[in-house]
């Protein structure tokens, strides 16, 4: 993979601290990409600047943030937030609301 080259993959999971992915080509643990992603239901793209943890043979992968822009992550993490709270269980969602 030559070092601009663009890959489209799908993101199957997301937290402040990395991502994984699947659909990977052959990318090797400690290379540093930049993804391009936008959340569902938002409209601003966001570039987190990553490292390549891990892949396995069914082209999935892990990788750790390495930056994100500060204007970005307010954004993801009250995105992030939301997500957890729609599925949280309810006796769980209650204990938080007291």
């Amino acid at each position: 993979m030559t070092k601009a080259e663009e890959v489209n993959c799908r993101l199957v999971n997301i937290s402040e601290g990395g991502l994984a992915i699947t659909g990977t080509p052959a990318l090797k643990a400690g290379t540093q990409v930049s993804v391009l992603f936008m959340l569902p239901g938002q409209s601003p793209r966001f570039r987190i600047e990553a490292e390549i943890c891990w892949r396995d043979e069914n082209g999935r992968a892990g990788l750790r943030s390495l930056m994100i822009p500060s204007e970005q992550r307010p954004v993801l993490q009250r995105w992030l937030a939301a997500k957890l709270e729609e599925d949280l269980p309810e006796s769980v969602a209650r204990q938080f609301r007291k």
